[in-house]
């Protein structure tokens, strides 16, 4: 994911076609992906309000996954910023709901309710 982000990174997403418009165009409007490819300097500089404000919503699973693995790496960081912790910590929960192995999510009621769901008993 990091040399498809580079990649658009700055490129005016008109001027491209297909899936790579569409990811300059979500680069260019989700700072968590812009992240993947910042320096630790450049990580440091974000704000506190910007870090409130990112979320995992919208994120497909390999981005959430890279950007788990950039802050996992970013100590000085993740040390200093309560706000960066809460980050890894909602992506890690993320990561968690992801299906392993192609599987569907975890249903909310675990067994019992895909029991039910699949005609077994209440």
């Amino acid at each position: 994911l990091e040399p498809a982000i580079r990649q658009v990174l700055g490129v005016k997403p008109l001027s491209l076609f297909g899936d790579e418009r569409q990811l300059a165009q979500r680069v260019q409007n989700r700072l968590e992906l812009r992240m993947v490819v910042m320096s630790a300097p450049e990580l440091k500089m974000i704000g506190p309000g910007q870090y409130k404000s990112m979320g995992t919503g919208g994120l497909k699973p390999d981005e959430v996954r890279a950007l788990t693995h950039k802050l996992e790496q970013q100590k000085d960081l993740l040390n200093t910023s309560a706000d960066a912790q809460r980050l890894l910590a909602m992506l890690k929960r993320k990561i968690a709901a992801l299906p392993t192995d192609g599987a569907p999510p975890p249903s909310p009621g675990g067994a019992a309710a895909a029991s039910r769901a699949n005609g077994g008993p209440p």
